[in-house]
């Protein structure tokens, strides 16, 4: 039966690799399609998604191991950098949308971030994109306001590497190590069943306030991410 899948989808996210193949991969994940109705019930909530070395990792080592080379304008020149996508990115962006509005919001500049997303946003699932002109800036660094993106704090939460940047709404966040160039890396696969969940309380701070001292040890940086 419906259940007897969402168990097994479950088990499967918890060893990965026996749902996915790559980067591309398809998730056989039943009970995506199943929640997937809820949001027409009660309206998708927002998910928050930073970008340098929580999705992607951008750097300029054209020798080694790079997935796609990106191109931008700046003021005067076209600059070129290699970009690595975490493991498994596809599979979570689509996900993710079935349960949740997703947004990108990144303190990288738009010139770099927005052709970016272009690129990674394959299947057309970003709601929405924050650049560096609004994040606030601080001793922290840039932090990102969540009530640019939802006004109702129950129904908003972020994904970054970087504490600095949910300073402002630390039990909105779910923190997540940075990530550069690791290909066994499994962590956007091993939120999922959480982001599930959160999906369908009322509010993703009673959830994420208890949490927060267990999904921060270890994870989160405060060091200043290589956002371009």
């Amino acid at each position: 039966g419906v259940f007897d899948g969402i168990s097994r989808a479950l088990d499967c996210i918890s060893v990965a690799d026996g749902c996915v193949t790559g980067n591309t991969g398809s998730l056989v994940h039943p009970v995506a399609y199943w929640r997937s109705d809820l949001g027409k019930i009660w309206g998708k909530k927002a998910l928050v998604l930073d970008l340098d070395e929580t999705l992607v990792h951008s750097h300029m080592d054209f020798d080694g191991h790079y997935d796609a080379l990106l191109e931008f304008w700046t003021k005067d020149n076209v600059e070129v950098v290699a970009v690595n996508l975490r493991p498994h990115l596809y599979t979570f962006l689509r996900t993710v949308s079935l349960w949740y509005d997703v947004y990108i919001f990144t303190a990288a500049a738009r010139e770099y971030a927005d052709p970016l997303v272009n690129m990674i946003d394959v299947g057309g699932v970003v709601k929405g994109r924050f650049f560096r002109d609004s994040c606030l800036t601080t001793k922290l660094g840039c932090v990102k306001d969540l009530t640019l993106v939802q006004n109702d704090l129950r129904k908003v939460l972020i994904i970054d590497n970087s504490s600095a940047s949910y300073a402002l709404q630390e039990d909105n966040a779910v923190p997540i190590s940075a990530w550069t160039h690791d290909p066994l890396d499994e962590q956007l696969l091993n939120l999922l069943p959480l982001l599930e969940n959160l999906a369908n309380v009322t509010d993703v701070r009673s959830v994420l306030s208890l949490r927060h001292g267990g999904l921060d040890a270890g994870l989160a940086s405060r060091s200043d991410s290589e956002d371009f």
